[in-house]
C-alpha cells in the first residue's frame, strides 16, 4: 500500500513538472508582447498563409500579434495589436511578408517618412494602405521542363534573395541577379528561363498592386536586356552566317599557299644548282662572310693578333716550348 502511494506521488510530481515545462515552451513559442498594447484592424485583399498568433513587426522587431482573421465580403479583415510605444499612424502601410520559405508569414508595419496623425485604438487601415500576400510558387511555374539539372541549395538561395527584393530590401537585387545567372547556366535554354521569370514576376506584380518599386525596377531592367538581345539576335546570326564562309575560304587560301611554298622550295633549289653549278660554292662562301668581316675589323682596329671570340668549356691546352701560334691574324687555341 505504501509503495502504491509513493508511486502516485512521484507520478503527480512528474506530471506537474511536464505541464509547467509545456507551458513554458508554448509561452516562448508564442513570443508574447509585453507592455501596453492597442488593437487595430487592417483590410487586405489576400492574406494567404497568415494565421492568428503570427507576429506584427516594425523594421523586423516584434511589436504585436495577429489576433483574429475574418472575412468581410471579399475583403479579409485582420485584427492585430501593437505596443503603445510604437504608434500606428493614419498613413502607415501594413504588409504581409514571408518569414520563411516554408510559408510562414507575419505582418510588417511600414512607418511613413512623414507621419500623419496617430491612428486611434480600434482604427482601420484600408486597402490602399496594405500590401496583400502572394504565392511565391507563381514565380517558378513552368521551370521544371526548362531545367536540366538544379542544385536545391541554389534554388532556395534564389528564392530567399527574391523575397528580400520583393519586400523592399534594396540590397536584394544584386544577389538575386547573381543567383539567376548561376541557375541559368544550368538551364538548357537561358532565354526561356529569363522569359519565364519575367512572366511570373508580372503575375506577382499584379498581386502586389504596384506597391513594390524594387520589383518593378527589376522587371524593367530584365525586360530591357531581353528586348535588346532579342532585337540584335537576328543581326548576330546573319553576321555569323556571312562571316563563316569568308573565314573558311581565307583558311583554304592560306593552306594552299603554305603547301605551294613547301612544294616549290626544293625544285627551285635544284633548278638554280643546274643553271649555276657554282651555287653550293657561292653559298658556302657567303656563309664565311661574317667571319671574314670580323677578321678585317679586328685587323683594322688593332694590328696585334686578336683574341678568339670563343672560349673552351674545359680550358685550354698549353703547348710546351711553342708559345702562341697565329694564323690569318687569329690566335690558334687548343682546347682540352
Amino acid at each position: 500500500m505504501r509503495s502504491v502511494t509513493k508511486s502516485v506521488i512521484w507520478l503527480t510530481i512528474f506530471t506537474a513538472i511536464s505541464v509547467v515545462c509545456t507551458l513554458i515552451v508554448l509561452t516562448a513559442l508564442r513570443s508574447p508582447v509585453t507592455g501596453a498594447v492597442s488593437h487595430y484592424t487592417a483590410a487586405f485583399s489576400d492574406v494567404s498563409g497568415l494565421y492568428a498568433g503570427d507576429d506584427v513587426r516594425i523594421s523586423g522587431v516584434q511589436v504585436g500579434k495577429v489576433q483574429t482573421i475574418r472575412l468581410d465580403g471579399r475583403i479579409a479583415k485582420v485584427d492585430f495589436t501593437a505596443q503603445d510605444d510604437h504608434p500606428v499612424f493614419a498613413n502607415t502601410v501594413a504588409a504581409v511578408r514571408y518569414q520563411t520559405l516554408v510559408g510562414q508569414r507575419y505582418v510588417e508595419l511600414v512607418q511613413p517618412v512623414k507621419p500623419d496623425r496617430r491612428l486611434p485604438a480600434g482604427g482601420t487601415l484600408g486597402l490602399g494602405q496594405t500590401i496583400p500576400s502572394f504565392d511565391v510558387a507563381k514565380l517558378f511555374n513552368g521551370f521544371r521542363p526548362i531545367f536540366q539539372t538544379l542544385d536545391p541549395a541554389q534554388f532556395n538561395l534564389l528564392g530567399e534573395n527574391l523575397l528580400r527584393l520583393i519586400q523592399g530590401d534594396e540590397n536584394g537585387i544584386g544577389p538575386f541577379l547573381h543567383d539567376l545567372d548561376v541557375i541559368s547556366k544550368l538551364a538548357v535554354n537561358r532565354q526561356a528561363v529569363i522569359t519565364a521569370v519575367l512572366r511570373n514576376l508580372s503575375a506577382i506584380s499584379q498581386d502586389l498592386g504596384g506597391k513594390s518599386q524594387q520589383l518593378f525596377h527589376l522587371i524593367a531592367t530584365l525586360n530591357d536586356v531581353v528586348t535588346k538581345f532579342g532585337s540584335k539576335a537576328e543581326e548576330f546570326r546573319t553576321a555569323m552566317d556571312e562571316g563563316l564562309p569568308v573565314l573558311r575560304n581565307t583558311t583554304h587560301i592560306l593552306q594552299y599557299t603554305e603547301h605551294t611554298f613547301d612544294g616549290t622550295t626544293v625544285p627551285l633549289y635544284d633548278l638554280t644548282s643546274r643553271m649555276w653549278p657554282q651555287t653550293p660554292t657561292i653559298i658556302a662562301g657567303l656563309s664565311l662572310a661574317p667571319s671574314l668581316i670580323q677578321g678585317m675589323r679586328d685587323w683594322l682596329a688593332d694590328d696585334q693578333p686578336a683574341r678568339p671570340s670563343f672560349s673552351c668549356s674545359h680550358g685550354e691546352v698549353t703547348l710546351p716550348g711553342i708559345g702562341q701560334v697565329s694564323f690569318a691574324q687569329q690566335n690558334l687555341v687548343v682546347c682540352r
